[in-house]
């Protein structure tokens, strides 16, 4: 199902409802967590890594129709009480992108 914003959103791009298993990585540490929604700007994840406004990370998920898992690295952009965490793509592979439009005109029946 497609989640729609106002006008007061400063969002560019269309997000999906999904949930699928991610590896989010910092550093050394690395914890399992669960995407809620994605977008080609990025995606929500839920995980009990405490992360910061800003910071970097990496993200590992598996999308339909590519054999290799997404690795994208995200900058950290809001962070709710639930231990949500919006984060924004820092750039894709053209395949990644390929791959999550196919995946977000799936979902939204488009």
């Amino acid at each position: 199902m497609a989640t729609y914003y106002n006008g007061t959103e400063k969002r560019k791009h269309l997000r999906v409802d999904w949930k699928a298993p991610v590896k989010i990585t910092r550093g050394d540490i690395q914890v399992e967590g669960e995407i809620r929604n994605i977008s080609l700007g990025g995606v929500l994840i839920a995980c009990e890594l405490d992360l910061k406004y800003g910071e970097r990370v990496t993200v590992h998920f598996a999308v339909p129709k590519m054999q290799e898992p997404v690795h994208a690295v995200c900058a950290v952009r809001w962070i709710s009480a639930e231990k949500e965490h919006g984060l924004n793509f820092m750039g894709l592979k053209a395949i990644e992108t390929w791959a999550i439009s196919q995946l977000m005109r799936q979902l939204s029946g488009s």
